[in-house]
């Protein structure tokens, strides 16, 4: 059955202000990647942030299963259709184990924000993030007291640390073994 249910039929949009557009490039920024490097995004709504990231990345990988969210479905491809962005509709769970260790550069989680869905994100695609690569996020200071599930802090410092930095639209962003990352050619 569709979850689908927007006040005038269209999906809210996450990245509604300069600061959320902002902090997303001030990310890239910090990354810092080639223009050959693979970007993998859990969650992708209507695809405001794959969009952001496909202009700056050799390869986007979408992965989102729009369980129920069919509408949503429906503008993620017509805001992407420009853009050569991989979908890939399965949980990410699931999705990580079509990647071989050490493959991805950059992995962005902004999927379920449950202490739970968040840990198991970070669990499986941790390791898929190459040596130098990043794993980042979104929310990361999402909290509220409706839902007393969102874990996003407690997960990330919990295996990762404390991140390596935090952006204006919360993006949050850790560099996986920075002293292992490969030496650039001359």
């Amino acid at each position: 059955m569709p979850k689908d249910n927007f006040p005038n039929g269209v999906p809210r949009s996450m990245r509604y202000t300069e600061d959320l557009v902002g902090g997303l490039k001030d990310l890239i920024r910090w990354i810092d990647g080639k223009p050959d490097w693979v970007l993998v995004e859990i969650g992708s709504w209507v695809g405001e942030s794959t969009m952001i990231f496909a202009e700056s990345f050799g390869r986007v990988v979408s992965i989102d299963p729009f369980d129920g969210f069919d509408l949503t479905a429906k503008y993620f491809r017509q805001n992407c259709a420009k853009y050569n962005i991989e979908q890939i509709r399965l949980p990410s769970v699931e999705a990580s184990r079509q990647f071989v260790p050490q493959s991805i550069d950059v992995v962005y989680i902004d999927a379920n924000h449950h202490y739970e869905y968040v840990k198991n994100d970070i669990l499986h695609w941790l390791p898929i993030v190459k040596d130098g690569g990043v794993i980042c996020g979104h929310d990361y200071n999402l909290m509220h007291k409706n839902w007393p599930k969102l874990g996003i802090q407690k997960a990330v410092r919990e295996l990762l640390g404390e991140p390596h930095a935090v952006f204006k639209d919360d993006s949050w962003a850790v560099r996986i073994n920075p002293q292992k990352a490969p030496i650039p050619m001359l």
